[in-house]
């Protein structure tokens, strides 16, 4: 064990941090992110209750609201361009390309083989088609580990 008293599971040469064993410092920067995330939220609260910031959040909304109103419009009517005195405004309107296997085409042109090395079947989609119960001997389930944190165990005295 450390000379402190500190009795670590796993990887006796964790260094202290700031003079307190590894976890008690992560538990510890994990309590003082909290109060500052909480402080934080105090300031935004405050902030956003200012009656200038409420008119201009309000102001923001409505414009971008009737802007929105106004594009539909204006692509429903065909408007494409207009002048208005010296100057000639177009609506430009971004548009991307979105390619897509079709499955079974490709199945049919690479062959099954070819098919199931590629393709990727999202679970719920199986679901939805074929039943929970029927998918159990055909999905594999793996574990990925997820957010760690530090928490004080239960019984060690500490609250």
């Amino acid at each position: 064990g450390a000379d402190n008293g500190t009795h670590y599971e796993k990887g006796e040469e964790c260094d202290p941090v700031e003079g307190k064993p590894i976890l008690q410092a992560i538990y510890d920067m994990s309590s003082e992110i909290e109060q500052k995330v909480e402080a934080l939220r105090k300031l935004e609260t405050e902030f956003r209750t200012r009656p200038e910031v409420k008119e201009l959040e309000e102001q923001i909304y409505e414009l971008r609201h009737n802007r929105e109103f106004l594009l539909m419009e204006a692509r429903g009517k065909g408007v494409n361009a207009q002048v208005a005195g010296k100057l000639t405004y177009v609506l430009k309107v971004k548009t991307r390309k979105v390619r897509e296997v079709i499955p079974v085409l490709f199945a049919n042109k690479f062959g099954l083989e070819i098919f199931a090395k590629v393709a990727s079947i999202p679970v719920g989609k199986a679901e939805e088609v074929v039943g929970k119960d029927g998918l159990a001997d055909v999905v594999s389930v793996t574990e990925i580990e997820g957010a760690a944190s530090v928490e004080i165990a239960r019984g060690s005295g500490h609250q």
